[in-house]
């Protein structure tokens, strides 16, 4: 049975918006409320966004995600500024508002999950988590097509085919904390992502998770292939730059909002992770 394609409020871009935009190709279906399905996949959108793209999301009802294929993302949701590249997906919980940007231009992936199922399937797979890191982009990306083509051609005899790629994109989703990890990584991931903006020590961390110091180093390594110290770095520096391009913070209270003893310390560390000044960065991004 055929469904008139409707309009989707969510992803209505402006003529100004749709200029920076290359190529959008979206599919919709409202085939789960037709169906009463408990777990649909309602929209697939892949796009092309020019250097300078900005959109203000709001989601009345589904899940959305957001996947970078290529370039960088940035995403303001929840007051926290995420910066997504290839592997990195950030889940948009329905009822909120969230601002997209690209100032170099990026390629996305964007599509959306509604359903009953939804609301207890969530918390169990990501937790209260909406930044995964370490996803198979290309599976999912090969998931996504797939069912936008199904989508597409809305034939209701592949409805249950179209629910089955819903739940395979769930499974590629689920961050690896959740089914492949050791309970003591995982919690000391969730440590790490929800308290990197205060003064924090790994031997707490690791304390607070059974474990010393040397072996969480170890288990890390093992299964994340990186440190506790490296992971809380980058979660710091990827704030920093968020603040840095988007606000016109002091970079001395950018530093003590990460934890950092000194302005002096911050600047120190920014530069031995990026090979630049924290003054460099905001000038580039304001030129």
């Amino acid at each position: 049975m055929a469904v008139k394609l409707k309009k989707l409020d969510t992803y209505s871009l402006s003529p100004a918006e749709t200029n920076l935009m290359q190529k959008r190709k979206v599919e919709f279906w409202d085939y789960g409320r037709l169906h009463s399905m408990a777990l649909f996949l309602d929209f697939v959108m892949e796009s092309d966004c020019l250097p300078g793209w900005k959109y203000i999301h709001y989601n009345p009802n589904n899940y959305a995600f957001e996947l970078p294929l290529s370039g960088e993302l940035i995403v303001t949701s929840a007051e926290r500024n995420f910066r997504l590249t290839c592997g990195d997906v950030l889940l948009l919980p329905p009822g909120e508002y969230n601002r997209l940007e690209t100032p170099r231009g990026c390629r996305k992936l964007s599509f959306g999950l509604l359903g009953e199922l939804l609301i207890p399937t969530i918390p169990v797979l990501f937790g209260n988590r909406i930044f995964l890191r370490g996803i198979p982009a290309e599976a999912v990306c090969r998931i996504a097509r797939e069912a936008a083509q199904l989508l597409k051609r809305k034939n209701s005899a592949e409805v249950p085919k179209i629910a089955g790629l819903a739940m395979q994109m769930l499974m590629e989703l689920q961050f690896p904390q959740h089914s492949k990890l050791p309970q003591s990584v995982a919690e000391a991931v969730h440590i790490l992502e929800y308290n990197f903006r205060k003064p924090l020590r790994i031997e707490h961390v690791a304390r607070e998770v059974g474990l010393d110091r040397t072996e969480l180093e170890r288990q890390f390594r093992l299964y994340l292939g990186t440190t506790p110290r490296a992971m809380l770095t980058r979660l710091r520096m990827e704030q920093a730059n968020a603040w840095l391009c988007d606000t016109a913070m002091p970079i001395k209270e950018i530093a003590l909002k990460l934890g950092y003893s000194s302005p002096t310390a911050f600047t120190q560390e920014f530069r031995r992770q990026s090979g630049k000044a924290p003054s460099k960065i905001r000038k580039d991004s304001l030129s």
